[in-house]
């Protein structure tokens, strides 16, 4: 049996599998906004605690309370 492809198709075919393939390579790295996100440590979230509606790090926080210095009170 001597199955023909057509040009079109081979090329379409070919091209959707470069395609397929740098989007994957893509994917995979990430853009480098994403990469500088991951080297730049832990999120500002994770660096900072609540103390009485105030936003500390840990060793302030620990700092406070050992010092027992009063938060002013919220409007």
């Amino acid at each position: 049996m001597n199955t023909q492809v057509s040009r079109r198709a081979f090329l379409a075919a070919s091209g959707g599998l470069v395609a397929l393939a740098s989007g994957a390579i893509f994917w995979r790295s990430g853009t480098p906004r994403s990469r500088a996100r991951r080297m730049a440590g832990p999120p500002v979230s994770d660096r900072y605690v609540d103390h009485n509606g105030w936003m500390l790090t840990a060793a302030d926080k620990k700092k406070v309370i050992e010092q027992q210095l009063v938060a002013p009170p919220a409007p």
